[in-house]
């Protein structure tokens, strides 16, 4: 399954020289970034017949000067029916130029250009995540037909500096395409987990549909990408689309009330019974009514299994129980500079069960750990899903307490424990140049 959230989280910063970049290495999982091979703009670019061609790997760096006035065409080939992202790195890689200190955010826009050089696809701007000091490019695009294609980069405000910019071909292509008509659980289209592609409406009384079908208990995680992916053509407000899951008569079993994915909507839920239900896909309230721009759903269905509370957690693994009143302890073993991530599922993410579920970590010396998330210690209250971020300070055997300290129990609850990074742990003394750690090997 895709992590969406790494496609927009290669190297931060690129040199002018050789790009150092993600060429479908993950810095998220810990694998190793490669060397990317960039192309550097060559003047005048202001147009599609004196575009630059972004090197073989997809990747170009140049410089807006002019005080803004200056717009670089880049050029790249894409295949009819693959899928592509676009990184744009210029508050990343140049901070103190399009940020004045660092504090007042200026912009670099893309704009994703048609075979004809003239029709924009997709322009992401300022108009999404106002005020916000983040770079913006484009998360999910499919090419509509073979040739060549086109980024226009701009400054907004007058910026000018330096930025970079890569195009790369998403290594899982979407799964399915959605099928009209789909605007009741009745018309609904079965899918199955991967990415799909849909088209939207301005119109929020004609929604999308699709049926999971749940066979077991499972966890279902489901995210939409649209507002990431910036203006439509000549919209002029962003695109956004809300998500729900409901039952056959519509019934909201799901409904995020905010956005969980930079400004796209998206949630996590433990289903525990089988059965079909439903994904219902409302254009926003943010989205102006000509626009028939596309959205993109990304569906996993990770099966709980037979883990119970007995069981030994390992990376990867879900385990399941139920607390009445008391502590249940879970124990796994980890090694120091694990980066790792405790999905809690509790109250609100089973469907139908209540009470509340505190959590704490203990390292191997009994010591409680400071955690980042959502909760820390066994009064923690809370009924959403839950992340619990954690660097292991030391190898060991680690355990988690799960409290219920609710009035209402008993509190059913599911606990997924995921490896997000293997770091190497410093070692002392490491003050000077000569008794450095290495960070390769």
């Amino acid at each position: 399954m895709i992590n969406l959230n790494t496609l927009a989280c290669l190297p931060l910063f690129i040199a002018a020289t050789a790009c150092g970049g993600g060429g479908g290495s993950d810095p998220f999982q810990g694998t190793p970034v490669e060397s990317l091979e960039s192309s550097a703009e060559a003047e005048p670019n202001a147009d599609k017949d004196n575009a630059t061609p972004l090197s073989p790997a997809g990747a170009g760096h140049g410089s807006i000067t002019s005080g803004g006035a200056d717009i670089d065409y880049w050029s790249f080939e894409a295949v009819f029916g693959r899928v592509y992202s676009v990184d744009v790195f210029a508050i990343r890689r140049d901070c103190a130029t399009w940020r004045d200190e660092c504090t007042i955010p200026d912009r670099l826009a893309v704009t994703l250009v048609d075979r004809d050089g003239l029709t924009a696809l997709l322009t992401h701007d300022s108009s999404s995540f106002a005020g916000q000091t983040i770079d913006r490019g484009i998360s999910l695009w499919m090419a509509p037909l073979t040739g060549t294609y086109y980024l226009a980069v701009s400054a907004e405000s007058g910026g000018q500096g330096s930025y970079a910019i890569v195009v790369r071909e998403v290594d899982e292509p979407f799964a399915t395409e959605a099928a009209e008509p789909n605007d009741s659980p009745a018309e609904a289209q079965t899918i199955v987990p991967g990415l799909l592609r849909g088209t939207a409406n301005g119109a929020t009384v004609d929604p999308d549909h699709y049926a999971l079908e749940i066979l077991e208990p499972s966890i279902v995680r489901v995210e939409i990408v649209r507002l990431r992916n910036g203006r439509w053509q000549d919209d002029v407000l962003p695109l956004g689309s809300r998500i729900l899951l409901v039952d056959a008569a519509e019934t909201a079993l799901v409904e995020p009330s905010a956005p969980a994915h930079a400004g796209d909507y998206g949630f996590e839920v433990l289903v525990d019974s089988p059965g079909t239900y439903y994904l219902q896909v409302l254009s926003g309230i943010n989205l102006v009514d000509t626009s028939d721009g596309s959205y993109w759903l990304n569906y996993e269905l990770v099966p709980v299994g037979s883990g119970t509370e007995g069981d030994p957690l390992a990376y990867g693994g879900i385990v399941s129980g139920e607390v009445d009143g008391g502590t249940d302890v879970l124990s796994f073993e980890g090694t120091a500079g694990d980066l790792v991530h405790i999905h809690l599922y509790g109250p609100d993410t089973h469907l139908g069960s209540i009470g509340v579920m505190g959590a704490e970590l203990i390292d191997p010396t009994g010591t409680p750990l400071s955690v980042a998330g959502d909760t820390a210690g066994l009064g923690g209250v809370g009924t959403a899903h839950r992340i619990l971020r954690a660097l292991l300070p030391q190898s060991g055997t680690y355990t988690i307490e799960l409290a219920d300290v609710s009035v209402s129990g008993p509190v059913q609850w599911s606990v997924e424990l995921e490896l997000v990074a293997g770091s190497r742990w410093e070692s002392e003394a490491n003050g000077s140049p000569d008794t450095a750690d290495p960070l390769d090997g």
